[in-house]
């Protein structure tokens, strides 16, 4: 069993985090649990565990405090650093962006800069007590916007400057999960496992306190075979092999701490090693190194890239996770699985927080291609000019410093399975011609190259908008909608199946009664009343929400009235409102309904909105959507 210790850097991560832990494979064989520890409240002294995973300048500080704790670098991919540029410009509008701290991933993202239309200067850090003299450079440089890591934004919150923070995807944060897993086994291992070292995909080698090697596995030996066209290196001396690693060796030995990352280079060739004590008991018997070069570290980043989809390359949701009582959901689902039986494309329509997903995945899951990758992307989340580059991908040296060896796009990635294309009306124009050409001949071209690749592929679209009104509008094609709109599935708003409101919601009351340790198990009548008649205008995902201030606000295990109201409202208009004026008082029962309310206010001002809102203590603009919603007259 292992203790692994993840410290995440935002509230946002703990999440995902969870899910792909309860989710792994591994789970039950080799760890028993993992404790998430927010970067903000983290105690050095006091981490404890067996490995520890962590990013940016809290792994720094951590290696630095804890040089004995076995650790893990959560990376940072250049679609993260890409992605938290485009969102600090789009939302603050900078004249010029500082990108603070050190990530291996930033010479992949530079080469797109140009296309974010912004100003943006790099300011490479290990060290967080350097960040306020960075800060301050960068001010003087002109920077008003700055994009980085939890240490980073912390303290240029501080200062009152603008700050978005990296987010990290799901990919890295598996692959982090299971790098720890297998770092685990191998500080644990009494011996040296020879299986293990001859199917790793690094380049291993272990010398032994003699600074002699004794063991490699085949990726160091073509390595070294291919750099001194020669094979016999066991027994030799590490300075008559790699010269410049004899004295971090040395330091190991001597300090009995790791080293890791090192950046060493040989010839032409950059390379990045780790050095890692192995103990036989509590005696150091040798050193494993284990290292690869850049141009490894950079295809890595591209098989990351690759899975990089809103939900990664699997499906996980069947038909049996839809939660459900009324009739016109179990016949919307009887259609949808009928439909799953056949390859043609399918337009799913449905409301914001309906479940189009849902019912994506399920679909996948029961179809012939259940076997084949989901591939998912929200079409709305990339920019424009790198929409093509995500669904076709590339070839090497396609453009000025593209990452060596190209990369597969979305489309070829989903060959065999279901790409689910969500938000589809928000396809630019002009790239939708393009994806029309791929549904016509079945075969897709990466940019910069001149072969095409065949790919059998079925798409899932969905939007919430009126497609027609779009095409109308010249803003969708209509040929490309002949082609996604050959089956279509309508997925009804929560207002019309007002059935299952209340299954819903204590299926999401037991979620978060686990997650946030309430102990809600009912309803009061008037409670439960008021949910039968609130308006969903986001449905499901409104719903879930709602559940969540239930949740937190109730004290008991059965809601009342006012905990209901205050969720649902969300204390938009209050319980009692209370207004003196020229000695008279405006008071209103918290038991009247909303329209009643606003109703009681109009005729206290003489149907002055402006005066009714000031009542209420709302703002006018609120007022007028609530006379439109209780056609209040």
């Amino acid at each position: 069993m292992i203790n692994i210790v993840f410290v995440v850097p935002y509230p946002e991560m703990e999440e995902n985090v969870k899910e792909i832990f309860d989710n792994h494979v591994q789970k039950d064989m080799l760890y028993e649990n993992i404790s998430v520890v927010h970067a903000e409240k983290i105690n050095v002294d006091e981490l404890k565990g067996d490995i520890v995973i962590a990013r940016g300048l809290t792994f720094e500080k951590i290696k630095k405090y804890k040089p004995l704790m076995p650790k893990i670098k959560l990376t940072i991919s250049a679609v993260d650093i890409i992605n938290a540029l485009r969102m600090c410009n789009e939302r603050y509008s900078p004249k010029k962006i500082a990108l603070m701290g050190d990530y291996t991933s930033i010479l992949e993202a530079k080469p797109f800069f140009d296309l974010l239309n912004c100003n943006i200067e790099i300011y490479n850090e290990k060290q967080a007590e350097n960040i306020p003299s960075i800060f301050e450079a960068a001010k003087k440089d002109g920077c008003d916007a700055f994009v980085g890591g939890y240490s980073v934004c912390r303290f240029v919150k501080k200062q009152n400057a603008k700050c978005l923070i990296i987010k990290t995807g799901k990919e890295a944060i598996l692959n982090a999960i299971n790098e720890a897993i297998r770092s685990y086994e191998i500080i644990k291992s009494s011996k040296i496992s020879k299986i293990i070292i001859e199917n790793s995909k690094d380049s291993l080698i272990y010398v032994g306190k003699d600074f002699k090697i004794t063991l490699m596995n085949p990726e160091a030996q073509k390595y070294l075979e291919k750099l001194y066209k020669k094979k016999n290196f066991y027994e030799k001396d590490i300075k008559d092999v790699f010269p410049f690693m004899y004295d971090n060796i040395k330091n190991v030995l001597l300090q009995k701490k790791e080293i890791s990352n090192e950046l060493h280079k040989i010839d032409d060739i950059n390379i990045t090693a780790t050095y890692i004590p192995i103990y036989i008991g509590s005696i150091i018997n040798g050193i494993m190194i284990n290292f690869t070069n850049i141009e490894n570290v950079q295809q890595n980043e591209i098989q990351i890239r690759k899975k990089l989809s809103v939900n990664g390359l699997q499906a996980k949701y069947t038909f049996e996770n839809i939660i459900y009582k009324s009739d016109l959901m179990a016949q919307t689902i009887e259609q949808a699985k009928k439909i799953s039986s056949v390859s043609s494309n399918i337009l799913i329509i449905g409301d914001t927080g309906t479940g189009k997903e849902l019912f994506a995945q399920s679909i996948h899951n029961a179809s012939p291609r259940r076997n084949g990758p989901f591939v998912a992307i929200n079409c709305a989340s990339l920019p424009e000019n790198l929409i093509e580059s995500e669904l076709f991908g590339y070839s090497s040296g396609a453009f000025t410093n593209a990452v060596k060896g190209g990369k597969v796009g979305l489309i070829e990635l989903a060959h065999n399975g279901t790409l689910f294309l969500d938000e589809i009306s928000e396809l630019p124009v002009a790239f939708q011609s393009k994806l029309l050409r791929v549904l016509q001949e079945h075969e897709v071209r990466r940019i910069g190259d001149d072969k095409t690749i065949s790919v059998n592929v079925r798409i899932i679209s969905a939007l919430n908008k009126n497609i027609y009104q779009l095409v109308k509008d010249g803003l969708f094609r209509k040929d490309l909608l002949y082609r996604l709109d050959v089956l279509r599935l309508n997925i009804p708003s929560l207002n019309y199946r007002r059935e299952d409101v209340l299954q819903l919601f204590m299926y999401y009351i037991n979620i978060f009664n686990k997650r946030i340790g309430s102990k809600i198990s009912s309803l009061s009548s008037k409670a439960e009343k008021l949910l039968e008649n609130y308006e969903f205008e986001g449905n499901v995902r409104e719903l879930r929400n709602i559940v969540e201030r239930v949740c937190v606000l109730s004290n008991s295990d059965t809601v009342s009235y006012s905990d209901m109201y205050d969720s649902l409202y969300n204390r938009e208009l209050d319980d009692n409102y209370t207004l003196n004026s020229n000695n008279n008082s405006f008071n209103i029962d918290m038991h009247a309904s909303e329209r009643e309310i606003i109703e009681q206010a109009l005729i206290k001002t003489q149907f002055n909105k402006k005066k009714a809102a000031e009542l209420l203590g709302i703002d006018r603009s609120t007022l007028w959507r609530k006379i439109k919603k209780f056609d209040v007259r």
